[in-house]
């Protein structure tokens, strides 16, 4: 009890109720909060992106190291297109490997031989592109042209012999029609590798496309093709 002639002054409460906030702190608090997630957000964009170029960056170098370990011999070096990430890494968006497909001088079993590596060599990846299909295409006309050789040689043979076939010329077109530069055939054989394998009709177009163009300017043909990722 306060003695008698001395006043208690009264304090008043200190504590504010929310609705008694500043509006200027509530905005302030509320920009804050949008920036966070907005920061966080592109973190998970930027996140995403290293993924996927982490993953084409595994596919690519495993499509062309197929190439390059059936190619053997006739398969160059890699060659490797890169875009930087958000990391400042540099990553496998694209690749090629150069291969021969140039015919075995004066031997046709050498370059029928070649041809069928060169064509398993495109074939290799899991999913063969269109430029691959098309250098299958190509080894697969090579190789044609290598059996009608051999048929040529068996001819002149048989007619060394003296026991040449009632229809020579009959039997050397069908050795050509049998074994012609057919492009469903590559995809046969494409198949043929695996129970899985699908090729895309969109791939087979494109493919079939772009090897017939190649016979167009077989003249001017490198004996060097990329296969490309």
């Amino acid at each position: 009890m306060a003695p008698s002639g001395i006043s208690v002054p009264v304090i008043a409460s200190e504590a504010v109720s929310s609705d008694d906030t500043d509006p200027e702190a509530q905005r302030a608090a509320e920009l804050e909060q949008r920036a966070a997630a907005a920061e966080a957000e592109m973190q998970r964009l930027l996140q995403e992106e290293i993924r996927t170029l982490a993953q084409r960056d595994r596919e690519v170098r495993a499509h062309e190291q197929a190439h390059l370990a059936v190619g053997g011999q006739y398969a160059g070096p890699v060659s490797y297109d890169y875009q930087r990430g958000p990391d400042g890494r540099l990553y496998a968006v694209g690749g090629s490997v150069a291969i021969d497909i140039s015919p075995v001088p004066n031997d046709p079993d050498a370059t029928l031989q070649k041809m069928q590596q060169v064509q398993r060599a495109a074939l290799a990846p899991a999913e063969p592109s269109a430029q691959d299909l098309a250098v299958a295409a190509q080894a697969a006309q090579q190789a044609a042209t290598a059996r009608a050789e051999q048929a040529q040689e068996r001819l002149a043979e048989d007619e060394g012999d003296g026991t040449v076939s009632a229809d020579p010329l009959g039997n050397l077109a069908e050795t050509i029609e049998d074994d012609g530069p057919d492009i469903e055939a590559v995809f046969n054989t494409s198949a043929a590798d695996g129970p899985d394998t699908v090729i895309d009709p969109d791939l087979f177009n494109r493919a079939a496309m772009a090897s017939y163009q190649s016979i167009e300017q077989n003249a001017n043909l490198s004996s060097l093709l990329d296969l490309r990722a």
